[in-house]
């Protein structure tokens, strides 16, 4: 009996592993296996005058230095920051922003032109005036 507990455990980790390994990315939240460019934002609902936190993993020949904020509804450019110091950023790296109080309620974008992939990566949120 004992050999076919063991049997039976042997089956059930290697059933587990196999669900943990295709699944993956659902599990963690992001896969760090992929050779893209991507960018996160927190929070996702600001209000004028708050800091908003960008994070951005850039593999490879990486981003462009500056950073692009507009308005998502006429796509019009609202502010810029430089990133890194030199032409362009590589790697896992992160920044802060403070929203300006002349904002308007509404969504907006930041952006990066990504060296890897040759586009912008975006990235979205909401400024609430009464939040």
């Amino acid at each position: 009996m004992d050999k076919d507990n063991k049997v039976l455990l042997g089956s059930v980790l290697i059933i587990l592993l196999a669900i943990i390994s295709i699944n993956f990315d659902g599990i963690t939240g992001a896969a760090t296996f992929d050779s893209n460019t991507n960018l996160y934002i927190s929070p996702n609902v600001v209000s004028p005058g708050d800091r908003i936190y960008i994070t951005i993993s850039a593999p490879g020949a990486g981003v462009n230095k500056k950073a692009e904020f507009y308005h998502l509804a006429d796509n019009l450019k609202v502010g810029s920051i430089d990133i890194c110091k030199s032409s362009g950023c590589s790697g896992d790296f992160g920044f802060s922003y403070v929203i300006s109080t002349s904002w308007d309620s509404g969504i907006y974008g930041v952006r990066v032109y990504s060296y890897e992939i040759n586009e912008f990566i975006t990235g979205a949120f909401t400024v609430d005036r009464l939040a």
